[in-house]
């Protein structure tokens, strides 16, 4: 039954684990196809196969009267090389929108490099925006920093002519939250299956007698007694060897208690243990009598030992 509880605790918590490290991914990787879509694989939870590179936009410019010419200077922050393509887009007026891609291009480590889009014949546009990202491809295991920091679509607005438009993707963003949602709804709703399927007092009045006698020895770590042992009225031991007298009753009183301290005296214990459901008054004024003996009997209920375990004993 412990054992049980472990694993359901360990299942929850996997479950968790591995929600709250696809969120980080998400983060980690902003190229994720769109807020609508959440798209992953196994292997990306369990092992960074791959790692998208550190490449960040530096700066950027355009111009040109016959050409236009857009500019983006990009920095590797990898302590290795990276291959990957620039792509600028141009718009104007929401109805005018031309896209170029560069080569592929080579960033050396810890560099910045420029990469220029050159836009031939477009029509006249008095205002215009554009916008260049870089796609770097993934490379393969951790780099020498460690696990950085990816962003391989760096994007910034360049503004020509009179004014200039632009705005951010927090699509990624957007995933992020989500799925850090789904983290905490995911938490709530394990620790509330948990709760409900805890042992209550009450499943453990349904139990049979030997079933009983089992779920106390569980708890209290111990073991069942001899057949002598047993006809002095010791159900078990702990495993620091103190008596232990198990009851399924809900009134247990002075003369059960006296039994008990009785057949502590005769195994030469100075402690006992009585487990059931309730005490009335008087066994709680012959368990302190017994201490004039020199004897500490503690009376344990049901309920304690299904919330405290084993602590319901200090």
């Amino acid at each position: 039954m412990k054992n049980n509880k472990i694993a359901k605790v360990l299942l929850i918590s996997i479950i968790i684990l591995l929600t709250l490290n696809f969120s980080f991914a998400t983060l980690q990787n902003p190229k994720a196809p769109s807020a609508g879509y959440v798209t992953f694989s196994i292997q990306q939870i369990l092992v960074s196969a791959q790692i998208e590179p550190n490449v960040t936009l530096e700066s950027e410019q355009t111009g040109g009267t016959n050409t236009t010419i857009v500019t983006g200077i990009f920095k590797n922050n990898e302590h290795m090389d990276v291959y990957g393509v620039a792509t600028a887009t141009i718009t104007a007026n929401r109805s005018f929108s031309e896209k170029l891609s560069s080569n592929r291009t080579l960033l050396p480590a810890q560099e910045t490099t420029g990469i220029t889009i050159t836009f031939d014949d477009l029509p006249f546009q008095r205002y215009f925006s554009c916008i260049i990202t870089f796609a770097a491809e993934p490379i393969t295991g951790q780099t020498e920093s460690g696990t950085e920091t990816a962003n391989p679509n760096t994007t910034a607005p360049i503004s020509g002519g009179g004014g200039s438009t632009g705005g951010a993707n927090y699509s990624s963003v957007v995933i992020a939250v989500i799925s850090i949602a789904i983290a905490a709804a995911v938490s709530v709703t394990g620790f509330m299956m948990l709760k409900k399927m805890r042992l209550s007092e009450q499943k453990v009045r349904r139990f049979t007698s030997s079933e009983y006698q089992n779920w106390v020895m569980q708890r209290l770590e111990g073991h069942a007694s001899s057949a002598l042992d047993s006809r002095k009225g010791i159900d078990g031991f702990t495993g620091a060897n103190v008596p232990i007298m198990i009851k399924q009753s809900d009134n247990i009183g002075k003369l059960q208690v006296q039994n008990f301290m009785n057949a502590i005296i005769q195994t030469r214990a100075r402690n006992g243990i009585i487990v059931a459901f309730g005490f009335d008054t008087e066994a709680q004024a012959a368990a302190s009598r017994a201490r004039i003996n020199r004897i500490e009997i503690k009376l344990v209920t049901v309920k304690e030992l299904i919330e405290r375990g084993e602590t319901a004993l200090i």
